[in-house]
C-alpha cells in the first residue's frame, strides 16, 4: 500500500500529510510520525514500513519543514497548537499515537499537558530538555544557518525554539512539559549520553542527569550502541522498544 500526500489548508498555508489510502487497522490506534528540527518526513519514511505490519500510519511534514509552509509565528505555542489541530480536528475520527523524533517527540510531550480527546499516548525517541548545554547541535548550527538571511524561518526557529541563535545560547528549558504530561508517555533514548563535548559522533540529546529525572516521572527505555539517531542506526530495536509500548495502550 502506497502513502496519499494531502496538502492541508491552514491559517500559515500549507500543512503535507502522508497516510494510507484506506484505513486496514483501524482497531489499532493511529500511529503519526513526527521529524525532528530541520529534517522532513522522508527520514521516518523507511522505518514507517516496521510499524504498517499492525497499524495505519501518517506521517508529517512540520510547519517550515518539507513540504508544509512555515507557522504564523515561529514558536512552541504555535507549534502546539497546528499539532493540536492535525491530531484533535484532522485525524479527529481515530485514537492517536504520536510517535515522534527528537524535536517530534518533544511535541508529543506537550501536546499531552493539553490533548486532545483522541491523543491517547507518546513516544519520544530522545527530545531535547534544555538546550544551552547541546553542543552537539551547537556544532551543526553554523552548517544549518550558513546562508540564510535574518528573519528567515531557520534563524526564528534556531533562535525562538533552541536559543541558539547567539553565543553563549540561550537556554530553552522544557521540563515543565514533562511535569504537565497527561496522557501516557515514554522516552527512548541511546545508551551514549550526552555529557562533555568529546569525540564522539551523534550524542543522544539527554545527560544523565536528564535521564534519571525522566525515569522517576514516566518510562524511559535505552537503546544499546547509539546516541541520538535511534531510527538510522538501531531501527528494529528501537521499533521493538516503541511498538510494546504502543501495543500496550
Amino acid at each position: 500500500m502506497t502513502y496519499v500526500t494531502q496538502t492541508l489548508t491552514r491559517p500559515h498555508g500549507k500543512f503535507a500529510v502522508l497516510s494510507g489510502e484506506a484505513a486496514l487497522h483501524a482497531s489499532a490506534p493511529l500511529v503519526v510520525l513526527l521529524h525532528g528540527a530541520f529534517e522532513k518526513h522522508k527520514k521516518l519514511l523507511p522505518w514507517s514500513e516496521l510499524w504498517r505490519a499492525s497499524y495505519d500510519v501518517a506521517l508529517a511534514d512540520l510547519p517550515g519543514h518539507g513540504q508544509s509552509d512555515p507557522p504564523i509565528s515561529v514558536t512552541m505555542d504555535t507549534y502546539i497548537d497546528e499539532l493540536r489541530w492535525l491530531i484533535g480536528t484532522h485525524f479527529a475520527g481515530r485514537r492517536v499515537v504520536i510517535v515522534g523524533d527528537s524535536f517530534g517527540g518533544l511535541l508529543g510531550i506537550a501536546l499531552g499537558n493539553r490533548p486532545p480527546a483522541n491523543f491517547v499516548g507518546v513516544v519520544a525517541l530522545d527530545p531535547l530538555l534544555a538546550t544551552a548545554k547541546q553542543w552537539s547541535i551547537m556544532e551543526l548550527m553554523p552548517r544549518i544557518l550558513d546562508g540564510q538571511p535574518e528573519g528567515s524561518f531557520r534563524r526564528m526557529f534556531a533562535a525562538n525554539v533552541m536559543g541558539m541563535a547567539q553565543s553563549p545560547p540561550e537556554d530553552r528549558r522544557y521540563y515543565h512539559y514533562i511535569e504537565g504530561v497527561r496522557v501516557p508517555a515514554i522516552v527512548l533514548a541511546g545508551a551514549e549520553s550526552l555529557g562533555v563535548r568529546r569525540e564522539v559522533t551523534g550524542p543522544s540529546l539527554l545527560d544523565d542527569e536528564d535521564r534519571k529525572y525522566l525515569a522517576a516521572r514516566l518510562k524511559l527505555a535505552v537503546i544499546p550502541g547509539v546516541g541520538h539517531q535511534l531510527v538510522l542506526q538501531r531501527p528494529a530495536e528501537t521499533f521493538a522498544a516503541a511498538e510494546a509500548f504502543v501495543r500496550a495502550l
